[in-house]
């Protein structure tokens, strides 16, 4: 029996059983299987439609979980199959709901929620297109847990994310900063994925109309220039950087001539200029 750890220390699991329902062959019931999995001390347990594949966390290590799941199947079910583990660490991501899952989400008519369209975020094609998701909604709506839930998503396909609060990231930049290793901190988060910023934009806009974003701390000033890239997804990947780079260029060139960080050289703070190219998931920074 596995003792239940705390969300930081669990490992998420998927074990695939080969073969099982199809064409009427080693069956299992879903709910038995969860069950079996339950009482063998894995937690979050959750299984996928008819097709024998389980969901679950567990504070083992990957080979421990294949011998488990080995003998759990023969001893509760009488079938010896074969049995693929998946594994990813969670803890790793900073995530604020470790436990948000896509098939617990509740679908109340008054959420409003669009089923199709979650489900189909949560195929991950989007992180694969270099599209981005904003989730908009009020306190309370369940924002975070959404960000979180696509996350963990993101995790079972083994994909590389990093979740972080936008307040506590440009902190952590302003500190790494003053320390010298900015480029390394920044290029932590630039290495994933997908990232996910959480409460963004809580502090209002400044010079409306001019500046797409400015964002002050108590250490730096961040002016931000938002661009918008339409080249194909199909295209060439040297083609594609080409564009790239250049609209990358033209979003620096263009705070620079404009002079948006001017005014605030004064400030005593440092002032970090920096260029978002929305759609294609591509930032550059002028440091």
């Amino acid at each position: 029996m596995l003792t239940r750890l705390g969300a930081e220390d669990l490992i998420s699991y998927i074990a695939l059983l080969r073969g099982v329902n199809v064409g009427g062959n080693s069956m299992i019931d879903m709910k038995q299987l969860k069950a079996a999995y339950t009482e063998a001390g894995f937690t979050e347990v959750r299984t996928h439609i008819n097709s024998g594949n389980v969901i679950f966390f567990s504070g083992k290590d990957a080979d421990a979980v294949q011998s488990m799941c080995e003998c759990l199947i023969v001893e509760r079910f009488g079938l010896n199959i074969a049995i693929s583990i998946l594994m990813r660490l969670i803890k790793s991501d900073g995530y604020a709901y470790t436990n948000a899952c896509l098939e617990d989400v509740g679908y109340q008519a008054d959420r409003k929620l669009d089923k199709s369209t979650i489900t189909r975020l949560g195929s991950c094609n989007y992180v694969q297109e270099h599209h981005n998701i904003i989730i908009l909604g009020a306190i309370g709506s369940g924002k975070t847990y959404f960000a979180n839930t696509f996350g963990i998503v993101a995790n079972r396909d083994f994909l590389t994310v990093r979740y972080v609060r936008l307040p506590e990231l440009l902190t952590e930049l302003a500190i790494s900063r003053a320390e010298g290793n900015y480029r390394k901190v920044f290029k932590q988060y630039r290495n994933v994925n997908l990232l996910i910023l959480d409460e963004w934009l809580l502090f209002p806009l400044k010079e409306p109309g001019r500046i797409d974003a400015l964002l002050e701390t108590d250490y730096i000033i961040y002016v931000m220039e938002f661009k918008y890239s339409d080249c194909p997804q199909d295209a060439a990947p040297d083609f594609k950087r080409r564009v790239f780079d250049k609209s990358l260029a033209e979003g620096m060139e263009q705070i620079k001539k404009k002079g948006y960080a001017g005014k605030y050289a004064g400030s005593g703070k440092n002032i970090s200029d920096g260029v978002f190219l929305l759609g294609q998931g591509r930032y550059r920074n002028d440091i």
